[in-house]
């Protein structure tokens, strides 16, 4: 548990899918989504002025994960802050300071209570 924050500009265009997101250090045993994923940033230039923010999990995964779209003006030419605050039972994502979700684990199966690694991509 604790907190992560990225600092960022990202790129233009279609094509670039930049992320900062964590697994389940449990993925080499069980697998996605039973290791759990938790998505502190996610843009497609795709849909270019929203940054996407989530968790995936056994029971939410896929088009079924719990997931908020933020809206965020220039992305490509200003620096933007992304964190999440991943607490027992709870993860609060925000930008820029703004806090654009917050959620319980409750129903996800609970793999969020073990460790995580990080992945920058």
């Amino acid at each position: 548990h604790g907190k992560m924050e990225f600092r960022a500009k990202l790129p233009v265009g279609v094509g670039p899918w930049p992320a900062a997101w964590m697994l389940g250090a449990n993925f080499d045993q069980v697998g996605w989504p039973a290791c759990g994923e938790i998505d502190v940033l996610e843009w497609s230039g795709l849909q270019p002025g929203l940054v996407g923010q989530a968790t995936h999990s056994p029971s939410r995964f896929g088009g079924n994960s719990i997931e908020v779209k933020t809206p965020v003006a220039n992305l490509g030419t200003q620096f933007h802050t992304y964190a999440v605050v991943w607490e027992p039972g709870r993860v609060t994502f925000s930008i820029d300071g703004i806090t654009t979700g917050t959620w319980t684990t409750a129903d996800t199966g609970n793999p969020f209570e073990k460790e995580f690694f990080l992945l920058l991509n």
